[in-house]
């Protein structure tokens, strides 16, 4: 792996930077990426990482997106959605509004509910 193919925090740890209570870890779908230690997030109620809560994204492989820092859940049709826990994170502790732009993505309604299933 060249060094333009890591991700922001392997760059950090690579260039010899300190990354407190990080690991690597292996997402569902087999990326690589340096994350928080489970100590971390011990005390809260979900994490997208070790605790997801039970939405029905929960089994879809994970995509750290490193240019927009999100979480994302891929579909079988393999499209990128929000990972909910994900941005229920960042709106509790960055205060960020429902509206904001990390949950905009090309949806094919997947992450909807009611309607996963519904495209061939």
């Amino acid at each position: 792996m060249s060094k333009k193919d890591l991700t922001f925090p392997e760059k950090m740890a690579d260039e010899g930077k300190v990354v407190s209570k990080m690991k690597f870890v292996i997402l569902p779908g087999g990326q690589k990426i340096l994350a928080h230690d489970e100590s971390v997030c011990a005390g809260q109620e979900t994490c997208c990482i070790h605790k997801p809560s039970d939405h029905h994204m929960r089994d879809w492989q994970m995509n750290w997106r490193d240019d927009t820092r999100v979480m994302e859940r891929i579909c079988e049709h393999g499209v990128g959605h929000p990972d909910p826990d994900h941005l229920a994170h960042q709106r509790k502790f960055l205060r960020l509004d429902e509206i904001e732009w990390d949950s905009i993505h090309g949806c094919d309604s997947c992450c909807s509910p009611s309607v996963t299933g519904n495209l061939p």
